[in-house]
């Protein structure tokens, strides 16, 4: 219990240094008096709302994590999971290329003894939620807000263009959520077909293992 309890401020101590230096990393090259004059200048509740809601926003993205892991494993603990997606989010912003979406997993692999392949699914299903998310608000945005200036020329392209995509993607999770409840079915098929088309399909399967959760 001692040592976990050292563990425990030692890791703490370990993210309180992080955090210095990544603020530090985000202001360096900052007029300090600039940056007060800013501050002084925002709302003290706008900027509380602000905290409020990114913090709510990445309860929420544990919240649909734990769901899209259900299958795999029910009731993973809040804790590992939030400190995993806070610790990727961290990653993603100091190492080019969203290296973090990588590291969440690893980190959560290795605490909750699941293999890596199905927490690896469950966020390209999370990067799938939100793509999916984009196209539908865009199809939607493109049809009841007036379109002004150059957009107007090209509105009704525009228009149809964000409404097949919204298709595209709802067609695409139709095909996804089908294809989970066949999976059996489609892995014996699989089986008997080439290597290419072998490999398709097993990774359509893989995908659907995330999309389950809707």
């Amino acid at each position: 219990a001692v040592s976990m309890r050292t563990g425990a401020r030692m890791g703490a101590c370990l993210l309180m240094v992080l955090a210095v230096v990544l603020l530090w990393w985000v202001l360096r090259g900052t007029d300090p008096e600039t940056l007060s004059a800013q501050v002084r200048q925002e709302s003290p509740l706008g900027l509380l709302l602000c905290v409020v809601l990114n913090l709510g926003h990445n309860v929420f993205r544990v919240w649909r994590w734990r769901a899209l892991l259900a299958p795999v494993k029910p009731d993973i603990p809040f804790r590992p999971m939030f400190a995993a997606v806070m610790v990727g989010y961290m990653t993603s912003w100091v190492v080019p290329g969203r290296i973090g979406e990588l590291v969440r997993p690893l980190l959560l692999t290795g605490r909750e003894a699941v293999p890596l392949g199905p927490f690896l699914v469950s966020v390209v299903a999370d990067r799938l939620f939100d793509g999916s998310a984009v196209f539908v608000l865009f199809a939607v945005g493109t049809w009841i807000t007036p379109l002004e200036g150059a957009a107007l020329e090209h509105s009704a392209a525009i228009r149809t263009a964000a409404l097949l995509s919204a298709l595209a993607v709802v067609v695409f999770l139709g095909v996804m959520l089908a294809i989970s409840t066949q999976q059996e079915g489609l892995g014996r098929w699989a089986d008997r077909r080439g290597k290419w088309l072998r490999w398709i399909a097993r990774s359509a399967i893989s995908v659907s293992e995330g999309v389950r959760a809707l």
